[in-house]
């Protein structure tokens, strides 16, 4: 059974807790896909630190955001 997790990072200089979909490459560089408060954002891998601890919450990924994303996977 696949379980989908919050995560909390340091994102230019905010702390972040996203909902992760898919990690995408393009061009050479690495990317989370993931929503916060309901809006699709694309985090630079690179730019991801300090993974936070915390207690994730579960979620159901959203089909409307999935399609969205296998519709143009490059972003």
């Amino acid at each position: 059974m696949t379980q989908h997790l919050s995560v909390c990072f340091l994102y230019k200089n905010k702390t972040r807790e996203v909902y992760p979909y898919c990690l995408l490459h393009n061009n050479g560089i690495w990317y989370l896909l993931a929503t916060q408060k309901d809006i699709l954002k694309y985090f630079t891998l690179s730019k991801i630190s300090l993974l936070k601890s915390h207690k994730p919450k579960s979620f159901i990924p959203n089909p409307n955001i999935i399609a969205l994303i296998n519709k143009n996977p490059t972003f």
